[in-house]
């Protein structure tokens, strides 16, 4: 079954779309809000757990039933995101309306960001900025809690209307002016929140800002300007910010320099097109297969975002793959004499300021059958093992270890200390370490096969979707670690990719409360994992779930923001191990090799 990992691969990326969002983002927001005083409905959270597990089957999430059972599963997932999404949403409502600033403006509101996955987030954050349209808004400037403006690029502008329901169904409609921008993230250590503060502006305010009545419409005065910030920069070539140089081939690679290491890596992310025998079990390469390699193909490529904080290109190509009864052979764009269907790929990659990380987002239009399509980065030749990561682990490969195709859940780190290099994926499961005139780390982003079982003859009508004709999205970026960082800080990169930020906005209410940071739990080990943070059973308690993915024993100090009333370490079929010793608002835990390790904390 080792191809079932890309099999229906819409399926896989929205299950993992789903997990993360109740795992890393619903759960530890009702948890935190718990230690806060105010709870969300829980009931929805089981509700939706019960559509996610209904469809983690055998053969419903490896992809291998008839197309009936995909358009119920795809319903399924939707409905547990409408109330993921839901829950989130108004758990951020709550943090961000509860903020106290020492002054409060008309015309302020407040962006509340949460890391609640315990992460390493990105240098950037893409968000959303709301204003309603009656207020005539044209334009705003964003503050820290220290008063120094934060730059931001704006990356579109439109008009929305919203409609809004609550728990009581009460409907409300929204006319909006909707403004996407990236702006800087604020550094918050372990799982917790930081806040900026939005001042909204038009003429009518900036007049009143000169009068003296009007002072409460003015901007905050700032103490101090924004920390030193590397722009990222738009060439003909390519892109250049602090730590990364890409420069954009004409055959569609990218050769990408490591500022920090001066490692230089070339025809990097090319794609490739072959035909296929198997079933949706597995792929089987025929004896003469077709191969399509995008290098040999002409690319299409415009910029479309010039910086300061992001730049873009989009590029685009035509892969012109022979039908598979053509018998077969190695092709490339001009063979003109076979039958031919094209499936177009487009990508654009990105590049952030302050950023390591390089972001693509590619759209498969695929029209083909009976085939897969790979994304294929050239490694360096002595590299003899590659890292990944599985469930509660860590897993080191030999380049030659077979089967070469092996499961990972959301990185592959490929390279030794100077030439490392590490694929993030969001709902790609599968990759390859092949050996040809170089070596390659392979990553299936699409299994096209309409058959059950390739030994049986003939194709399946009832599977027919399994050929994934149409659109198929695939998320996922090139990390170039800092030459020190550890695996557990790698996971931890990969944690926060798949999770992103929590945000929210609201008009802040006086005297409210809430601190403009807060960081709710700490924990001094940096090869912990954090797997679940989530309300327990009883109305008072959390549950935190760790696991340590390594041959060593650690000692972890966890601190909460708040003083404990009780810990207990327990097992995962909830019964108590021990009762641990506090210290205020700390514990201190011994994490044995590969031990997975579940506390229950009672806040002050």
């Amino acid at each position: 079954l080792k191809d079932v990992a890309a099999s229906r691969n819409t399926l896989k990326r929205e299950n993992v779309m789903q997990q993360e969002a109740l795992i890393r983002k619903a759960e530890p927001l009702a948890a935190l809000l718990r230690t806060m005083g105010y709870e969300l409905p829980l009931g929805f959270l089981d509700q939706a757990w019960k559509y996610l597990l209904a469809n983690h089957a055998h053969d419903s999430i490896c992809g291998c039933s008839q197309d009936s059972v995909e358009e119920e599963m795809m319903n399924r997932y939707h409905k547990a995101g409408q109330i993921s999404n839901w829950m989130i949403r108004k758990g951020m409502e709550h943090i961000s309306r509860n903020i106290s600033w020492d002054r409060r403006r008309k015309n302020e509101y407040t962006l509340c960001m949460l890391n609640s996955s315990g992460g390493e987030p990105d240098a950037m954050l893409e968000c959303g900025i709301r204003a309603e349209q009656r207020l005539n808004y044209n334009g705003f400037s964003i503050y820290d809690d220290k008063d120094r403006e934060i730059p931001y690029q704006i990356l579109d502008r439109r008009a929305e209307t919203r409609i809004d329901s609550d728990i009581d169904a009460v409907q409300r409609m929204y006319h909006e002016i909707c403004w996407k921008i990236v702006l800087p993230v604020p550094l918050t250590p372990g799982i917790g929140y930081a806040s900026y503060r939005i001042v909204f502006q038009n003429e009518t305010l900036l007049k009143e800002s000169q009068a003296e009545s009007g002072i409460a419409c003015q901007p905050p005065a700032k103490s101090e300007s924004w920390p030193y910030l590397y722009p990222v920069t738009c060439t003909a070539e390519g892109m250049e910010n602090e730590y990364l140089k890409v420069e954009i081939q004409s055959d569609g690679t990218l050769n990408i320099w490591g500022k920090e290491t001066g490692q230089y890596y070339e025809g990097l992310h090319f794609f490739e097109d072959e035909s296929s025998e198997g079933d949706v079990y597995e792929h089987i390469s025929p004896a003469r297969p077709s191969v399509v390699n995008s290098r040999s193909c002409s690319w299409s490529r415009r910029c479309i975002q010039q910086g300061p904080l992001k730049c873009s290109y989009r590029l685009s190509v035509r892969i012109a793959a022979p039908s598979p009864d053509n018998g077969a052979a190695r092709v490339s764009a001009g063979d003109s004499d076979k039958k031919i269907i094209e499936n177009q790929i487009t990508y654009e990659v990105s590049l952030y300021a302050g950023s390591r990380q390089l972001h693509f987002d590619t759209v498969i239009r695929n029209q083909s059958e009976d085939h897969r399509i790979r994304v294929l980065f050239p490694a360096h030749a002595g590299i003899g093992s590659a890292v990944s990561d599985v469930p509660f682990s860590i897993e080191e490969r030999p380049w030659n270890q077979f089967p070469s195709l092996h499961p990972f859940s959301s990185f592959v780190s490929v390279g030794e200390v100077k030439n490392k290099f590490v694929f993030l994926g969001k709902g790609l499961h599968q990759y390859q370490l092949d050996q040809g005139d170089q070596n390659y780390l392979a990553v299936t982003l699409l299994r096209s096969q309409g058959s059950l079982y390739a030994w049986a003859g003939g194709k399946n009508p009832e599977f027919s979707g399994a050929q994934c004709k149409g659109e198929a999205h695939c998320t996922y970026a090139l990390y170039f670690p800092a030459p020190q960082a550890s695996r557990g800080e790698i996971k931890r990169t990969a944690q926060a990719y798949l999770s992103g930020l929590l945000t929210g906005q609201n008009k802040s209410a006086p005297n409210a409360g809430l601190p403009v940071c807060q960081t709710f739990v700490r924990c001094s080990s940096g090869e912990l994992i954090l797997s679940a943070l989530k309300p327990y059973e009883s109305k008072n308690e959390i549950e935190l779930r760790f696991y340590l993915p390594q041959s060593e024993a650690v000692e972890a100090e966890f601190q909460f923001y708040k003083n404990l009333r009780a810990v207990r370490k327990i097992r995962l079929d909830g019964r108590t191990i021990e009762e641990m010793s506090i210290a205020k608002n700390k514990i201190k835990l011994k994490v044995n090799p590969y031990e997975i390790v579940t506390i229950i904390a009672a806040l002050e």
